[in-house]
Order: structure tokens, then C-alpha cells, then sequence
């Protein structure tokens, strides 16, 4: 499982930065990608979250 954060530091700044968060099944990569998104949003940051699995997870 992988999951990518992107967060627009400021809307006057073009910088962007992209987290990349890669775990397996229960070691907690989409709760700390939750987390941070939450964090940076609280700061008042433009965050997107997207969640992407693998094809290994297909019928599990």
C-alpha cells in the first residue's frame, strides 16, 4: 500500500511538496498519512490525500 500526500505550502508561493508514506498491511502508513494531512490542513495548508493499492491486494 502507498499513500501520497501533496501540500501547497501557500497559495502566493508556487512550492509544492509530495510525501510519499509506503507500508504494509497494519504497520500504520494510511493512519500517519491521515495524521499529516490533518496536521497540514489544521495549519491552514491545501492538502490532498489519495490512497493507492497495489495489484497484489485484489481479492484478498
Amino acid at each position: 500500500m502507498s499513500r501520497r500526500i501533496s501540500v501547497c505550502v501557500n497559495e502566493m508561493k508556487t512550492k509544492n511538496y509530495e510525501i510519499r508514506i509506503h507500508g504494509r498491511a497494519g504497520q500504520g502508513a494510511k493512519s500517519a498519512a491521515d495524521f499529516l494531512a490533518a496536521v497540514a490542513a489544521k495549519q491552514g495548508k491545501f492538502v490532498q490525500a489519495f490512497p493507492q493499492y497495489g495489484p497484489e491486494r485484489m481479492g484478498a
